[in-house]
């Protein structure tokens, strides 16, 4: 949407991708959250092509409920206000795990905090007001009504630009040092206009699904292997990947281990997969694979290899080897595929 909103104003957005570490292309591709350091330098390379101080406001108004995927599926199928609410709260975090809306619910009404969950240091007004502006869309489409009768609170005093605020609720609260939303029991039990209770059932499993493959990504496991798949022999240590990940070494294992692994059986997994890889798909010598795989020598590369596949590398890369072997569920059970050689 920030992009979007750059090609309206004319703006090199390839330029602006660049300065942030990533290109256009990368960007469509992606299937899971960016990095903050990526998020945070398309944001500052915007602020500085677009000096509106209202950027972010206007950039989270233009979010419309589709642009949440499954989520906003399921926001505009739900029944009210209230519904919707339990829908924020269950499954924005995996969508924007920077953030965590909590609910407050009171007599008269509920709160809906959103609070940080990381440091976003020079951003964090910026994807606050994102936040505040493209919430205050969701009462609207979901109440059918304006947010006259919401109040907002927001944690630093009053800008300049603060009319720019008065879009978002029928009262803004400047200094109260959280970003937050007041609505009272008429907005939340406003019917939907758009509700589908069916549509909504199955909206909401969609969800459930892609919070289960979103929290997959981030167990700790994962981000090991990451780690791993990233880096260069230098940093294939127990102590470099608990540093990264700012943890003690004994604190890493003990939680992989809660996970049913160990970190040394993580590093030959991902040396495994990539010492195959590359016998395959590339012409670097054995010596070189096993030295960019931390081994130190040759032959200690070769009788670990010859371990994990009962064959040396210099049969697997002559084709001698077939790989799956034969019979495995990876090799189609067992059954043979005509046109094509054992080595593909």
């Amino acid at each position: 949407m920030l992009c979007a909103t750059l090609r309206a104003e004319c703006a090199d957005v390839d330029s602006v991708l660049a300065r942030a570490g990533i290109t256009w292309a990368e960007l469509e591709r992606c299937e899971h959250m960016l990095p903050l350091r990526i998020v945070r330098g398309i944001i500052l390379a915007a602020q500085s092509i677009v000096t509106r101080p209202t950027l972010a406001l206007e950039v989270g108004a233009q979010m419309q409920l589709a642009s949440h995927g499954a989520i906003g599926y399921c926001l505009s199928a739900s029944a009210n206000l209230r519904q919707a609410l339990d829908v924020l709260v269950r499954f924005t975090p995996y969508r924007a795990r920077a953030l965590r809306p909590t609910l407050h619910v009171a007599p008269d009404g509920a709160w809906v905090v959103f609070e940080t969950r990381v440091a976003l240091g020079d951003v964090r007004a910026f994807v606050l007001d994102c936040t505040a502006a493209s919430f205050s869309g969701v009462i609207s489409a979901v109440s059918g009504h304006r947010p006259r009768d919401a109040v907002l609170e927001v944690p630093w005093g009053p800008p300049a630009w603060r009319r720019a605020y008065e879009a978002l609720a029928g009262t803004v609260r400047f200094g109260t040092g959280r970003m937050a939303f007041w609505m009272p029991n008429t907005l939340l039990d406003a019917p939907c206009p758009t509700a589908a209770p069916g549509m909504f059932v199955s909206a909401w499993r969609e969800c459930e699904a892609q919070e289960r493959i979103e929290n997959a990504r981030h167990t700790l496991k994962a981000c090991v292997e990451s780690l791993l798949h990233q880096s260069g022999s230098p940093s294939r240590t127990l102590a470099a990947v608990a540093a990264s990940l700012n943890l003690s070494p004994r604190t890493l294992n003990r939680r992989l281990k809660d996970e049913g692994t160990s970190f040394y059986a993580l590093l030959e997994g991902t040396r495994r997969q990539q010492a195959l890889w590359n016998l395959r798909h590339t012409d670097a010598t054995v010596a070189n694979i096993a030295t960019n795989l931390g081994y130190r020598n040759t032959s200690n590369f070769s009788r670990t290899f010859r371990r994990w596949f009962n064959a040396s590398p210099a049969a697997m890369r002559a084709g001698l080897t077939a790989w799956p072997p034969e019979g495995s569920p990876a090799s189609g059970g067992g059954q043979k595929n005509q046109g094509r050689t054992q080595t593909e």
